[in-house]
């Protein structure tokens, strides 16, 4: 029988999700470290890392959106796409990468002093692709998502 330390006291392995459950916390490594996790929203693949360090919370957020058109392939469609990213940057205070290769990266880093639990990563997670998902209904009209898959936040390049 393999026993799990929560908080002070040991727990049978077992009785962990019934511990969860009433207790409803989820503490991570004494509230220090980080924890990283993918998702797909709208058809983007986005990597988070979220961090934990003197009671501050930090979720670094990224995706590869694609790749920017070439004004060979359309120039409408280039145009497009630059002014819509130069509204992510200037309305939502989002960051924008354009590589060498011509990708496209749209991070974010937010911060709070609440501790990493799963009610705060889905706030701050929600909250930022809220407010860029009209940025993003309107991007993919212009540039078509990669799909490409950040394996890890601070790889992006």
């Amino acid at each position: 029988m393999s026993t799990e330390n929560v908080g002070k006291k040991n727990i049978k392995a077992e009785k962990l999700k019934e511990v969860l459950s009433n207790t409803g916390l989820l503490v991570h490594k004494e509230g220090s470290g980080h924890l990283d996790f993918n998702f797909t929203y709208l058809g983007y693949p986005f990597a988070v890392r979220a961090q934990s360090r003197d009671d501050v919370t930090t979720i670094d957020i990224r995706t590869i959106l694609g790749n920017m058109p070439y004004s060979a392939e359309s120039y409408n469609s280039r145009v497009a796409a630059a002014k819509i990213l130069s509204a992510i940057n200037a309305k939502l205070g989002l960051n924008m990468v354009l590589t060498k290769n011509q990708k496209l990266i749209l991070s974010n880093e937010v911060t709070n002093d609440k501790p990493i639990t799963p009610h705060n990563l889905l706030t701050l997670v929600t909250t930022m692709l809220l407010q860029a998902k009209p940025y993003l209904d309107l991007l993919s009209e212009y540039v078509k998502p990669s799909g490409e898959i950040i394996d890890h936040p601070e790889r992006v390049i």
